[in-house]
């Protein structure tokens, strides 16, 4: 009986530090993965503005504080926002963002850490369009 206690003992112990050593583990992956996506919005915005076609550019992008969201600032440099029906926008460029928040091989840092990916749309006046966030977690539109 006292080496089944034993052995129930040291089996408690090696959960323990099994569990000790995951969380540290999860702690380091989680802070350096937060330092490379940092790096990275950084090293991005350096390039900002960037034009994605003759219609789109990349103003910014930014994160939110508590490392949740990232959001894609984009300007329509030809549009201003009266002129844009923003419920059909919505509709043709949600199934387009939530398959490229699937499969882009340059968000898998953002899919991996669960964020939410946001693309705010703005007119050529600054003027906000609108905003489209895609749940990475589960690809569904918040």
């Amino acid at each position: 009986m006292e080496k089944k206690n034993d052995l129930k003992i040291i089996i408690i112990i090696i959960l323990a530090l099994l569990a000790v050593i995951g969380i540290q583990k999860l702690v380091y992956n989680s802070s350096a993965s937060k330092n490379r996506m940092l790096k990275t919005i950084e090293k991005s915005n350096k390039l900002c503005p960037f034009a994605f076609d003759d219609e789109t550019i990349l103003d910014s992008i930014s994160l939110k504080s508590d490392h949740t969201e990232i959001i894609f600032n984009l300007k329509l440099i030809n549009q201003i926002k009266d002129s844009i029906d923003v419920k059909d926008f919505e509709e043709l460029m949600t199934p387009i963002l939530v398959k490229n928040a699937k499969t882009d091989s340059n968000l898998r840092i953002y899919r991996v850490n669960k964020m939410v990916i946001s693309y705010t749309y703005s007119d050529k006046n600054q003027e906000l369009i609108t905003k489209i966030s895609v749940d990475t977690n589960n690809s569904k539109i918040q």
